[in-house]
């Protein structure tokens, strides 16, 4: 597949992310009565968020947000080939570690 091809999909990719983080602000907006933080480090329910899964997800949002934006310009702004590759590689991996980060939380989370 053609990188010019690529490119033309990360609007799309980044207007979907922005959507889901949205619906899920709405959701907990909605759904603030059902929720408790507590103290411990992991909480093994869906239904309650420690103060560090909380921090967990901060951090795997933005870095997602960060990669996506940084492959993005990398594929976008091709200047030095070398660089852009570089820089195309280590935001996607940003994005997939930040990805996996989350999904191990949330299956931690699963009862």
């Amino acid at each position: 597949m053609n990188l010019l091809r690529i490119i033309n999909y990360f609007p799309w990719l980044v207007l979907l992310t922005v959507a889901i983080i949205a619906g899920g602000v709405v959701f907990v907006a909605l759904n603030l009565s059902d929720r408790e933080v507590v103290e411990y480090p992991l909480v093994p329910t869906i239904s309650s968020q420690s103060i560090t899964e909380t921090g967990i997800v901060i951090f795997g949002y933005i870095a997602s947000a960060f990669g996506l934006i940084l492959a993005y310009k990398a594929a976008t702004k091709i200047v030095d080939p070398r660089k852009s590759s570089m820089l195309l590689f280590a935001g996607i991996g940003l994005f997939v570690i930040s990805i996996l980060l989350l999904g191990t939380l949330y299956s931690i989370k699963l009862p």
